[in-house]
């Protein structure tokens, strides 16, 4: 699965519902549900090789594509050295996943519903003082566990490859990982050596999402394909 995409810095599958762009984020909910009717995919793990690559707004606009098709869903920002749901959505980042981690909230008090019909955000919380050491597989499992009958897909904002530990330990969480990839911006073999790493990590690639693509100067720029 493959996508290339070019959207501007707004929750457009939401605003602009009849958009180009919101199409495309639609194509890739399509095609990831239909991976998910032949296999056990529910919660999907979105990173990318470096930051400002668009994983965050790929997320929160899949996210809002998935409710659109009435299915409950749960997005969470696992990216706390540099969260940014909670601004895409206009919500405080006061309590979130670094205070249900440190034990100083519950999930279930942590999670806010948001304008779009069946979709919750769990932002990523307070600045921790020590993010390595917060993030461990025994918690973030224990927590997908506890909220994992309520939603029928769970999508991860993932810190990036780079970040070693936080985005490997998500992505042996997850059923699925959208990687995405902003045209021109990494290295072709950076970008292969880290899609290995997260395969032999266990992780699923559901395929990529390529963004800011440049599609020539026969194409609009506000085309988009799938």
């Amino acid at each position: 699965m493959s996508m290339l995409l070019k959207p501007k810095r707004d929750l457009v599958s939401n605003l602009k519902p009849m958009s180009r762009v919101s199409e495309a984020y639609r194509s890739l909910r399509t095609k990831i549900l239909f991976l998910a009717a032949n296999e056990s995919i529910k919660t999907i793990v979105l990173t990318s090789s470096n930051t400002k690559e668009g994983k965050t707004l790929t997320a929160a606009n899949l996210a809002v594509a998935f409710a659109q098709e009435n299915k409950r869903v749960l997005l969470i920002d696992a990216d706390i050295r540099n969260p940014g749901i909670h601004q895409m959505f206009h919500k405080s980042n006061f309590t979130g996943l670094t205070n249900i981690l440190s034990n100083k909230a519950k999930v279930l008090e942590a999670i806010v519903r948001t304008d779009v019909p069946n979709l919750s955000i769990l932002t990523s919380g307070s600045s921790p003082t020590l993010p390595s050491e917060l993030l461990t597989f025994s918690k973030m499992s224990a927590l997908i566990e506890q909220v994992a009958d309520l939603y029928d897909f769970i999508l991860i904002d993932s810190p990036p490859a780079f970040a070693a530990a936080d985005s490997q330990i998500l992505a042996s969480l997850s059923d699925g990982i959208v990687f995405v990839v902003r045209q021109g911006k990494v290295k072709r073999q950076i970008i292969r050596k880290d899609i290995q790493t997260l395969r032999q990590l266990g992780g699923q690639v559901l395929g990529v999402v390529l963004n800011n693509a440049k599609l020539g100067r026969s194409n609009s720029s506000n085309y988009y394909r799938c």
